[in-house]
């Protein structure tokens, strides 16, 4: 038995079921009517006993905490537009950077930077 050609064999599959999951999920969520996660502003209360802005890794988790006190009205506001399937297939995340969903952010060179052993 050729156990290289077996891990070969396997790689081959793998990669392709991987590939095929990746064009899978673009195919749904292109067809994902992701407006329908929003909320009205009609829905809104008046007043609130915390305003979170920003839903990064942080933000979210803190929301969600902070929503299990059931006296206490949580808002989460996050930045940006109706999402595609770019932001979430991770394979995809390449197309992101330099573009207006992470707000074009760049920073400066530095001889400082990536230093870690």
């Amino acid at each position: 038995m050729d156990v290289n050609r077996i891990i070969l064999e396997g790689m081959k599959t793998h990669s392709v079921l991987s590939i095929l999951l990746g064009m899978s999920l673009y195919a749904v969520y292109s067809i994902v009517p992701y407006s329908s996660y929003n909320i009205s502003t009609k829905s809104l209360l008046p007043t609130y006993d915390f305003i979170i802005v920003g839903g990064g890794s942080a933000g979210t988790v803190m929301a969600n905490r902070l929503s299990e006190v059931e006296d206490w009205d949580v808002l989460l506001l996050e930045a940006g537009a109706d999402g595609s399937a770019t932001y979430d297939v991770p394979t995809l995340a390449a197309n992101l950077q330099r573009s207006k969903i992470d707000w074009n952010y760049t920073t400066e060179p530095n001889e400082n930077y990536c230093l870690g052993k």
